[in-house]
Formats: structure tokens, sequence, C-alpha cells
């Protein structure tokens, strides 16, 4: 493979990715150590690796409780819905999404 074909393939990758620190140490910038991904699985990876990560309880549209998940970027993946739509509804700047409701789990 010739570089210019190298350069276009490696370009083409990294539109739209994220970088994710395997090792969560973001001083740590290794080549080995970077892996791109998409947005929602940088999202998961920090919120896997982050202690701190909130819970959210998912429910329909009438409110009914359906589960309790361990972060928003697990349930986003799980149930095909758009992080920052979450986030707003979260954050009461819009009612529900895809026909879901949300809410902090409160412990």
């Amino acid at each position: 493979m010739n570089l210019p074909t190298l350069y276009k393939l490696t370009v083409n990758q990294a539109i739209n990715k994220w970088t994710i620190f395997i090792d969560c140490n973001k001083s740590n910038n290794k080549l080995e150590n970077l892996e791109l991904c998409t947005q929602t699985e940088n999202m998961i990876s920090e919120n896997t690796h982050n202690k701190t990560s909130l819970m959210v309880d998912l429910f329909d549209i009438n409110e009914n409780f359906i589960r309790t998940y361990s972060s928003i970027g697990r349930m986003c993946v799980d149930l095909n819905l758009q992080i920052p739509n979450v986030i707003k509804c979260l954050k009461s700047k819009r009612k529900s999404h895809k026909n879901y409701k949300f809410k902090y789990h409160k412990l």
C-alpha cells in the first residue's frame, strides 16, 4: 500500500472518531495506549472507568418504571438512544425521548 492510500485510510477512519486511553491514563499518549472509537463507545468507556458515573432510572411514556441502568452510555447503546437527548431529558429541557422518560437514580 502506498503512502497516499494509507494516509487516505487513516484520515477517513479518524472522521467522527474519539480517542480512548486504554489504560485510562490521559497522560500516557503512547500509540499502543490509544484506540479510535465512536462517541457512544467513548461515553461507555468513561462511565466504565469513572467510579462516579450516575445511575439512571428508565420509565415508559406513562412514567411506569422499567429498570435502572448503571450509566447513560450503557442505556443508550442497549436502547439505541441518543446521549444528548437523554441528557436534555435528565436536565428537564425535554420531556421524553423515543417514548421513554429518565430520572437520575436515587440511592
